[in-house]
Protein backbone atom coordinates (compact mmCIF):
# COMPACT_ATOMS: atom_id res chain seq x y z
CA UNK A 1 0.00 0.00 0.00
CA UNK A 2 2.99 2.28 0.34
CA UNK A 3 5.07 1.01 -2.58
CA UNK A 4 4.43 0.47 -6.26
CA UNK A 5 6.37 -0.91 -9.21
CA UNK A 6 5.62 1.24 -12.24
CA UNK A 7 6.25 -0.15 -15.71
CA UNK A 8 9.07 1.71 -17.49
CA UNK A 9 9.72 3.84 -14.39
CA UNK A 10 10.67 1.63 -11.44
CA UNK A 11 9.85 1.63 -7.78
CA UNK A 12 8.01 4.36 -5.89
CA UNK A 13 7.84 4.10 -2.08
CA UNK A 14 6.47 6.42 0.57
CA UNK A 15 6.81 6.67 4.34
CA UNK A 16 6.32 9.04 7.26
CA UNK A 17 9.90 10.17 6.69
CA UNK A 18 12.76 9.53 4.30
CA UNK A 19 14.29 6.75 6.41
CA UNK A 20 11.04 4.76 6.43
CA UNK A 21 10.49 5.27 2.69
CA UNK A 22 14.05 4.12 1.98
CA UNK A 23 13.67 1.06 4.24
CA UNK A 24 10.49 0.09 2.39
CA UNK A 25 12.15 0.61 -1.00
CA UNK A 26 15.05 -1.63 0.04
CA UNK A 27 12.63 -4.32 1.25
CA UNK A 28 10.64 -4.26 -2.01
CA UNK A 29 13.84 -4.38 -4.09
CA UNK A 30 15.02 -7.38 -2.04
CA UNK A 31 11.71 -9.19 -2.56
CA UNK A 32 11.87 -8.46 -6.30
CA UNK A 33 15.37 -9.91 -6.47
CA UNK A 34 14.24 -13.05 -4.63
CA UNK A 35 11.35 -13.48 -7.06
CA UNK A 36 13.66 -12.91 -10.05
CA UNK A 37 16.18 -15.47 -8.77
CA UNK A 38 13.41 -18.02 -8.15
CA UNK A 39 12.07 -17.44 -11.67
CA UNK A 40 15.48 -18.39 -13.12
CA UNK A 41 14.85 -21.92 -11.83
CA UNK A 42 11.51 -22.12 -13.63
CA UNK A 43 8.01 -20.84 -13.08
CA UNK A 44 7.55 -20.28 -9.31
CA UNK A 45 4.71 -22.15 -7.64
CA UNK A 46 2.30 -19.55 -6.31
CA UNK A 47 0.06 -20.10 -3.30
CA UNK A 48 -3.68 -20.33 -3.89
CA UNK A 49 -5.93 -17.82 -2.14
CA UNK A 50 -6.77 -20.46 0.50
CA UNK A 51 -3.09 -21.32 1.09
CA UNK A 52 -2.21 -17.63 1.35
CA UNK A 53 -5.01 -17.05 3.88
CA UNK A 54 -3.71 -19.99 5.95
CA UNK A 55 -0.16 -18.63 5.86
CA UNK A 56 -1.31 -15.14 6.87
CA UNK A 57 -3.35 -16.59 9.75
CA UNK A 58 -0.29 -18.48 11.04
CA UNK A 59 1.82 -15.30 10.95
CA UNK A 60 -0.88 -13.04 12.42
CA UNK A 61 0.77 -12.82 15.84
CA UNK A 62 4.35 -13.56 14.75
CA UNK A 63 6.93 -11.50 16.60
CA UNK A 64 4.42 -9.96 18.99
CA UNK A 65 4.71 -10.48 22.72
Amino acid sequence: RRACLMANHGLVATGRNLDLALALAIEVESLCEQYWRASLLGEPVLLSETEMAEALAKFAGYGQH
